[in-house]
């Protein structure tokens, strides 16, 4: 039969979009289509570079700056120090290649045009969709800078006085694009750069560099970058292992040690590695850096004029901020916008500037906080330009006023003549300022600093509790702490009376649940009425439990119900005579919740034990569930894991099973329904007799008529007749792993992966089974990855689950398109405790066939569709469905690249498969091959080469 096939007209003007080919999907970069990058203009085209009235607008810059018929570049050049830069801190969010780009575009019209205005890294996050050399830009989930400066050219930007960066966390919100600014006022948008372009060569980028500014470049990140030590050239070495893709600036060159460099800014903001920038080796294209190197050039529209007053911020000489803590600072008549940045004064162990925020208003307050770890000393605010510094003001070490302990008792008798005692009251610390004390909230003494204690005369205290509050002297921000001082006034007559109560009961070993019962006993001397009270150890809040009328001398037990509102903490119980002048405390107990798995799965057909026959009788498997998740369906023998036998399930319902032939007779087998997710939430069935069976191929059952979620049940493959007509075994079962214990977790390893290893094959489009052993809390989520190794390099080739429960195991299927290889899976928690498997393998589909009518190295035509026979065998000589091979789905593969082109679509009458046309991006001439995929794995027919239709 003829080899036809029809792929439309419409290919070659439709590419399909990248979205991480050929890059590490954490990445935010893409790399653009090479092919396609290349045709790309090399260097600013003539039309497009500055004219002369872009040079006397410019003003600024030195003359002869953009002269371009020098014949030489200087050996050395950096913008590291220029006005012009501003670094950007892109946080968590993968929104490197529009941070790059934007600092591009800010520095470039900076230079050519004295436009100190920054251009909006926010707007393009959540407005740029553009599609460019056929990849998409997509916010925080990647993109690439060439279709950012193809934005700024054909929709245009803002700047970021309109919209400010506000800094995203995984997982991203979704980005809403509005046509208004923060301050409710509408955008205006204005061309901010002509056409992209790309540049080849050292010569042109440096020159590019030197006479129009930064350019942009995307490379891998790499579990070698950056270089340990601060100023270091990067090097890639045989050992590199490559990451996913990134994007920065090259602002410079130079040599160093002999070591030819470029300098590049990257987009992690000014407190990353060595200030915020890095060097790698020029010239020998590390982590692909100069694979593709590109720019645009800016234009003078949208210009605004910025202030140019020396503006003002509200410190004095005298001014006092501890760092660690919020403060708010004011500020007036800076030009703007701007980072707000902390300066240490010469002598200063503080050796970084340090970024505190950005300042995006002519006259306005902002609040910030100097980190915890910034040494004391003296200290000055500046602009990022250095245009508007304050005076020099001093900075306090980090620390928090507190009392300890927070509660105080004392007793006082009641005659004129008794002396008052002293309570003495304890700090936190010695703290390095004045502070202030008061009792009731009147002013009681003003302590010098490194104070560290405080005597109080019981005689300024009025009988019950006292409030306390500590506040510092002098500094910003002013810090608080409060305690209580509760007197007692003993009366005359009961002075020498021997008065006791003492507590036995709770003891510090005891746990209650918030709304439980506590049990309570007490010795009681000379005492007719005790008031208990709960006291948090936490915040001294006090809850009134019960009043208990004892006898005067007796031993006393009762149960007391705590509030069911209790936060988990310890607590303490006072117990007091109704006078106030006996008071006990008892050890504390620990409140915490209890956790109740209200996660129930019940089993409730079948009901009674029965005999069932492998492959012959149908059970019917009904069960309930309460947690809202998929379900699946496990059978067991004993303890023994045999397989699943369905998945995807709705939480509650009824299934119709066979049990697969492979399965042995077992006296004790029974059904488990669990949720996909979470393996300790199950139910089991009632105990069942399984019956081995084995047939003929004339005597197989007749398949279900009732699907089971929603497909054609497949029955087991039967062997083809052999001449001797003995009987050929069915290949080994595969069914799902057998749970393990637990690998022990050594003392120094938060997390281990248990499975799978290095003896591990995985086979494409079957169920695989992921256990880790882990120390980390079990509300930690878990990122799954699954890497091919290629040579040096490595390829993300999926993504299991980005949060997947810290339960220990996760299930899966393997995709049917995963290739044959050497990979290794890393997991990853939500704290960034990452660690990876040895190499195992993954070994080609087990699932061999025969096209009958499709000769290797075909040319066929475009424009008809292709016809053939398809015959598939399972690895070991066994016949599948000869008559009826049953497709999940067909796919166009590049024969050189293997990545899929398309889905297309197709028909099976009897064994005769017809594939049919659909919209793909096919080049004629070149040679491709199409993959068949059946639950059991995947296929692929000899390569053809597509030739012009007559």
């Amino acid at each position: 039969m003829q080899l036809l096939l029809l792929l439309t007209a419409l290919a070659m003007s439709h590419a399909s979009i990248r979205r991480a080919m050929g890059s590490d999907e954490e990445g935010g970069t893409i790399f653009p289509d090479a092919d396609e990058f290349d045709l790309l203009p090399d260097g600013p085209n003539e039309d497009e570079t500055e004219n002369e009235d872009a040079r006397a607008f410019r003003g600024g810059v030195r003359a002869g700056f953009h002269d371009k018929g020098r014949s030489t570049l200087p050996s050395a050049f950096t913008y590291r120090n220029h006005k012009c830069l501003t670094l950007i801190d892109q946080g968590s969010c993968g929104c490197c290649f529009a941070a790059s780009a934007t600092m591009l575009l800010s520095f470039r019209r900076c230079l050519m045009y004295n436009d100190t205005n920054v251009i909006s890294l926010e707007d393009d996050i959540n407005c740029d969709r553009e599609q460019y050399l056929n990849v998409k830009n997509n916010g925080c989930h990647g993109g690439s800078p060439l279709g950012v400066f193809k934005y700024g050219n054909t929709v245009g930007n803002v700047y970021e006085s309109c919209l400010t960066y506000k800094k995203r966390y995984y997982p991203y919100p979704t980005e809403k694009c509005t046509e208004k600014c923060d301050d409710g006022s509408t955008k205006k948008r204005f061309t901010s750069n002509k056409g992209p372009y790309r540049l080849s060569g050292e010569e042109k980028i440096m020159r590019d560099i030197y006479e129009n500014g930064p350019i942009a470049v995307s490379f891998y990140l790499a579990n070698d970058f950056p270089p340990k030590k601060v100023g270091d050239v990067y090097q890639q070495s045989s050992s590199t292992k490559l990451g996913g893709g990134h994007s920065a600036m090259i602002i410079g060159w130079g040599t160093q040690n002999g070591v030819p460099y470029w300098d590049c800014a990257n987009t992690y903001g000014p407190n990353w590695h060595d200030h915020g920038f890095f060097r790698i080796r020029r010239g020998k294209n590390d982590l692909s850096i100069e694979r593709y190197p590109c720019a645009a050039l800016p234009t003078s529209t949208g210009i605004a004029t910025p202030t140019t007053s020396p503006g003002t911020f509200n410190v004095t000489k005298d001014t006092v901020i501890i760092a660690g803590h919020p403060i708010t600072l004011k500020y007036e008549n800076i030009t703007y916008p701007t980072d707000l940045v902390l300066k240490a004064d010469t002598g200063s162990s503080q050796a970084k500037d340090v970024v505190l925020g950005r300042l995006t208003t002519k006259t306005g307050s902002i609040q910030v906080t100097l980190p915890k770890t910034t040494a004391p000393g003296t200290y000055t605010l500046s602009t990022a330009d250095g245009a508007t510094r304050s005076v020099s003001f001093t900075v306090f070490e980090h620390f928090a006023l507190a009392f300890n302990p927070a509660t105080y008792t004392v007793k006082m008798g009641a005659s004129a003549s008794a002396s008052a005692p002293i309570v003495k009251l304890k700090f936190g610390q010695a703290y390095p300022i004045s502070t202030r004390l008061s009792l009731n909230d009147k002013s009681l003494a003003t302590l010098s600093k490194n104070t560290a204690s405080y005597d109080l005369s019981a005689s300024v205290l009025k009988a019950g509790d006292n409030a306390l509050k500590l506040v510092t002297v002098g500094a910003l921000p002013e810090l608080s702490a409060t305690a209580t001082v509760t007197l007692i006034q003993e009366k005359e007559e009961e002075k020498n009376t021997t008065h006791s109560i003492s507590f036995q009961k709770p003891t510090k070993d005891d746990v209650v649940a918030p709304g439980g019962k506590l049990s309570v006993r007490l010795a009681v001397v000379g005492v007719s009425k005790v008031i208990l009270t709960l006291i948090s150890d936490c915040n001294g809040k006090e809850f009134g439990l019960k009043t208990l009328a004892t006898s005067k001398d007796a031993t006393y037990e009762d149960s007391v119900t705590l509030p069911t509102t209790l936060p988990e903490c310890l607590y303490t119980l006072r117990a007091a005579s109704s006078d106030g002048l006996v008071t006990a405390y008892s050890d504390s107990f620990n409140v915490k919740v209890e956790k109740k798995d209200d996660n129930t799965v019940e089993v409730i057909e079948p009901s009674k034990s029965i005999t069932v026959k492998t492959l012959v009788d149908t059970v019917r498997l009904q069960y309930r569930s309460t947690r809202q998740a998929p379900m699946l369906v496990q059978g067991y023998c004993g303890k023994q894991l045999l397989g699943i036998l369905a998945a995807g399930l709705p939480n509650t319902g009824s299934v119709d099973l066979r049990l697969p032939s492979q399965y042995q007779s077992c006296e004790n087998f029974f059904f488990r329904v669990r949720t996909e997710a979470i393996p300790f939430s199950y139910g089991d069935s009632v105990s069942l007799r399984v019956q081995a069976q084995t047939y003929t191929v004339d005597s197989l059952p007749a398949p279900l008529e009732k699907p089971v979620n929603g497909d054609d049940p497949l029955p087991e493959p039967v062997p083809d007749p052999t001449p001797d007509d003995k009987p050929v075994q069915p290949p080994e079962p595969m069914p799902e792993p057998i749970p393990e214990p637990p690998v022990p977790i050594q003392p120094n390893t938060e997390l281990q992966i248990t499975s799978p290893d290095t003896k591990s094959v995985w086979v494409p489009g079957t169920k695989v089974t992921i256990k880790w052993a882990t120390i980390l809390p079990r509300t930690e989520t878990m990122t799954l990855l699954l890497y091919q190794k290629s040579g040096k390099s490595t390829q993300l080739r999926a993504t299991f689950s980005r949060e997947a429960p810290n339960t220990g195991e996760y299930q899966t299927t393997l995709p049917n398109t995963l290739p044959a290889g050497t990979y290794f899976l890393r997991v990853r928690s939500s704290s960034m405790v990452s660690v990876e498997t040895g190499d195992f393998t993954v070994r080609s589909t087990k699932l061999k066939a025969s096209f009958d009518g499709f000769e290797p190295n075909t040319n066929v035509t475009f424009g008809s569709p292709l016809q053939f026979n398809l015959r598939l065998r399972l690895t070991g000589g066994l016949s599948l469905f000869p008559k009826r091979p049953r497709l999940i789905s067909a796919m166009l593969l590049d024969d050189e690249s293997e990545a899929m082109v398309c889905h297309l679509k197709y028909h099976t009458e009897g064994a005769t498969v017809t594939v049919y046309p659909t919209d793909c991006p096919v080049r004629i001439g070149a040679t491709y091959r199409i993959r068949l995929c059946t639950p059991h794995g995947c296929v692929d027919t000899p390569s053809f080469r597509l030739t012009a239709p007559l």
